[in-house]
This record gives C-alpha cells, structure tokens and sequence, in this order.
C-alpha cells in the first residue's frame, strides 16, 4: 500500500496539533512544578530561573555528543565541528529573527 502525498498532507495537519497539546501539557504538570522547585532552592526569580535552565537544558544534548564523540577516531574534529554547527545555527535563527523583527 502506497501512501500518497494527500494522505501524508492530513496526517500532518491532525497529528501536529495533537502533538502540540500532548506537550504543553506534559511541560505544565512536570516542567513548571520542577522549574518552580529549582527556582525557589536557587533562591531566583521565576522568569530568569526558567530562561536560564531552558538555555542550559537545549544546549546538554550537544555538550553530550561533543563529549561523547571525543572516544571515536577524529573525535575532537567531530566535537568541534558539532558544537560549531549548533553555535552557526542558532546565531542565523537569532539574528534572522532580530532582523525581520527590526528592518
């Protein structure tokens, strides 16, 4: 049975709203108690304690790999090339959004 790309198109359209919902639900009964609990033990607000640990949370996964890959034949080239790779690729999000946000 082959899918086509009309089958693959209302796929998309219902399983990503679904998605979303299944996750900002998820983030509000586990991520703000935790988020709250963190903050509160650090003695921070609120808001800088949530930017602050989301930053670091989206960064660990490259840190990881970086370090993980240092054991493999040319680690260190692949360690640095990851984290070059992720620090070109959220600079050109964040500075195309600075610039359609500013014109």
């Amino acid at each position: 049975m082959k899918i086509t790309n009309l089958e693959q198109l209302i796929a998309s359209i219902l399983i990503i709203p679904i998605s979303f919902v299944y996750i900002s639900e998820i983030a509000d009964k586990f991520m703000s108690i935790s988020m709250k609990f963190i903050s509160n033990s650090l003695k921070l607000s609120p808001t800088f304690a949530a930017v602050t640990l989301i930053a670091f949370a989206n960064g660990a996964p490259d840190f990881l790999t970086a370090f993980n890959s240092l054991a493999a034949k040319n680690g260190l080239l692949i360690a640095n090339c990851a984290i070059l790779g992720a620090f070109l690729f959220s600079s050109c999000l964040g500075i195309a959004k600075i610039s359609f946000m500013f014109p």
